[in-house]
């Protein structure tokens, strides 16, 4: 077996195609044995060659299994065409979504988990994590979708069962996750760790060691949480993650994350990009003693006073494009370590109608003396930033404050402890701090990580789990299709993957069944091709059965 690159007219364009070579007597040809698709680029094209190259590995294994062992083929394989069955004689038995198990499936298979599980338990899980990616629900909801939907007959005890089993494999898991994310990367290291935390809410008042009251970034006051930890590529593929009590303050959650994955993954000679709440001196030296080369959002309003005239000042700036605009960027030193603070017209724009909205707000609560009761501004802290305190709980506009947060508009930095890199290059690397933020909401709203609804620390810790590996899995997939189409997001490769059905008939006469595969759209074939998935577009004789069946345990 072996890879062909066929060039195509235009420029850049390769078919990629899975070939070996066949004799007929004296004549020797070519047969393709996998269609890869068309390649626009050297970088699509590279990772075509990459997938054949892959097939080709896996076709070797299974041939050298079906030398030891016969082959049990799964029950939705096809067995033989039947050309000779009659339409008016078939009735439709099951229709089933198949479109994630086959795009999603291997990519899953991809993160060689099956050596920390039984063969049941493996697939249980492989399972789980598609429905979660496919109709995100509780566990009830997911036992009746995989039953009803995709033919996969689960029960909610066997779901739950499952859970109590995961708690211990999650450094094993986020290892295998880690090294598929470096497996994508080819040759090139993690070079750049994005790390943000947020909030995990329960609808619930009860804490224990795990939930507990805290600041919600849900803005959900009264009901118990749980911090969560993550830290990604600029890319958007998953390094780790990790769960702490819901009370922890977000700057004492680096360092323990920093402690926990050097344990398990590769990070020595990562960059760590996060935002100002992780700003804190312990952090920054402990990063120092252990090597680690970081940006982190500075708080330029809590610098000395001597310092922050000068950046308000604004002299010595030097002009730089960056994403097609004008940014004018400065240079300090401070404790050691470079001060970059750069100014941007939309960002003095965003800043400006930010503090004028505010304003508004709590100018309509002034009353005829100018004055507001204290009472009415609780509810919000932004607001005190304008005002002052008077006698009796009462408040008044301070222009003076307004006038020198003016001075504050379009300015952000960085602190970092890069000696060589260019500003510009370290302002880029913090840029993509956006991507960690997205990969928080395709968890908590995509795959609907919260709320959560369970309430014991094992069965939350599986469910966060469960949650990651669709996480996983989505990002995988994602990044592999946007070769092909820069412009689908998880969601909208989730509504192509439904659309991918299958009809299971049943010939009334003989008793046989047969698989009609639905027809596919556009977005759905680009996918399949993407992932190196031929499709059957007529019928073919199958089983009847599901997939596989679970043992009851």
């Amino acid at each position: 077996m072996f890879v062909v690159r066929r060039k195509l007219p235009g420029a850049q364009r390769w078919c990629v195609i899975l070939c070996r070579s066949v004799r007929n007597g004296a004549k020797v040809s070519q047969e393709t044995i996998k269609y890869f698709g068309v390649a626009h680029g050297e970088e699509q094209c590279k990772a075509l060659v990459a997938q054949a190259n892959q097939e080709i590995e896996a076709l070797k294994k299974k041939n050298a299994e079906q030398t030891t062992a016969p082959t049990i083929l799964p029950a939705t394989e096809v067995v033989t065409r039947s050309p000779g069955a009659l339409l008016d004689n078939m009735v439709e038995r099951y229709r089933a979504t198949e479109g994630f198990h086959v795009i999603l499936g291997p990519v899953f298979d991809s993160l060689a988990l099956s050596p920390l599980l039984s063969k049941i338990r493996y697939n249980q899980l492989r399972d789980v994590v598609i429905a979660r990616v496919a109709q995100p629900a509780s566990k009830a909801r997911t036992a009746k979708l995989l039953q009803n939907t995709f033919l996969r007959p689960l029960s909610e005890d066997q779901i739950y069962r499952l859970m109590d089993e995961l708690e211990d494999l999650e450094a094993a898991v986020q290892a295998k996750v880690f090294a598929e994310t470096q497996r994508l990367l080819g040759e090139r290291p993690v070079d750049l760790l994005l790390f943000d935390v947020t909030t995990l809410y329960f609808e619930s008042q009860s804490s224990d060691e795990l939930r507990e009251f805290g600041y919600s970034k849900d803005h959900k006051i009264g009901e118990t949480q749980v911090v969560l930890a993550l830290a990604t590529t600029h890319t958007g593929s998953p390094i780790g993650y990790h769960l702490f009590q819901g009370n922890t303050a977000e700057v004492s959650t680096l360092l323990e994350c920093l402690t926990k994955w050097k344990e398990i993954f590769d990070i020595k000679n990562v960059v760590v990009v996060a935002d100002r709440a992780m700003m804190s001196e312990d952090n920054l030296v402990e990063m120092e003693k252990q090597n680690l080369t970081y940006v982190v959002a500075a708080k330029l309003r809590a610098m000395p006073k001597a310092l922050k005239t000068k950046i308000v000042d604004r002299k010595d700036e030097v002009i730089q494009e960056f994403d097609g605009e004008r940014i004018n960027i400065q240079e300090h030193e401070y404790n050691g370590r470079r001060l970059i603070v750069q100014h941007s017209e939309s960002r003095a724009k965003k800043d400006a109608t930010d503090r004028d909205r505010l304003l508004i707000k709590v100018r309509k609560k002034l009353d005829a003396s100018n004055k507001i009761d204290v009472q009415k501004l609780v509810t919000n802290r932004g607001y005190l930033k304008f005002v002052d305190k008077e006698k009796q709980g009462e408040v008044v506009l301070n222009e003076e404050k307004i006038t020198e947060d003016k001075r504050w508009d379009g300015l952000h930095g960085v602190i970092t402890n890069d000696k060589t890199s260019a500003a510009l290059d370290l302002l880029k690397r913090y840029r993509n701090l956006w991507v960690i933020e997205e990969s928080f909401r395709i968890n908590k709203h995509t795959l609907s990580m919260r709320p959560i609804y369970h309430f014991t620390p094992r069965r939350i810790r599986a469910h966060i789990l469960i949650c990651y590996l669709a996480f996983a899995v989505t990002r995988y997939a994602q990044q592999r299709i946007n070769i092909f189409d820069q412009g689908l997001s998880i969601e909208n490769i989730r509504d192509a993957l439904a659309t991918i059905e299958v009809s299971i008939l049943e010939d009334q006469t003989t008793g046989k069944h047969y698989k009609l595969p639905s027809q596919l759209g556009k977005e759905a074939k680009m996918i399949c091709r993407a992932m190196g998935i031929t499709r059957e577009s007529s019928p073919v004789a199958c089983s009847a059965q599901p997939a596989y069946k679970c043992s009851v345990i």
